[in-house]
């Protein structure tokens, strides 16, 4: 519409972007996101770290089944209750 009356767009308008956060000014500068921290195997014992492809076990601990890494879970979270209460 602005080239009908000889004018040029600002440059990274366009139809499209007008309404997306870049161009209402929202755009963050220099911060960047913080990862979560660390997350370890749930196997008792075990200091290995956790990856999603293997089901958030490490990869020796892969092939354990899952009502067992429940278990596991369970235990590290009512120990982990325990000692907030004490504290």
């Amino acid at each position: 519409m602005l080239q009908a009356f000889g004018s040029h767009a600002p440059a990274g308008a366009t139809v499209r972007g007008a309404g997306s956060a870049k161009a209402l000014g929202a755009v963050r500068v220099g911060r960047k996101r913080r990862k979560g921290p660390i997350q370890l195997c749930p196997v008792p014992g075990c200091s290995n770290r956790a990856a999603p492809v293997f089901g958030m076990v490490c990869s020796k601990h892969k092939d354990l089944p899952k009502a067992e890494i429940k278990k596991h879970r369970e235990a590290r979270r009512a120990q982990k209750q325990k000692a907030k209460k004490a504290a």
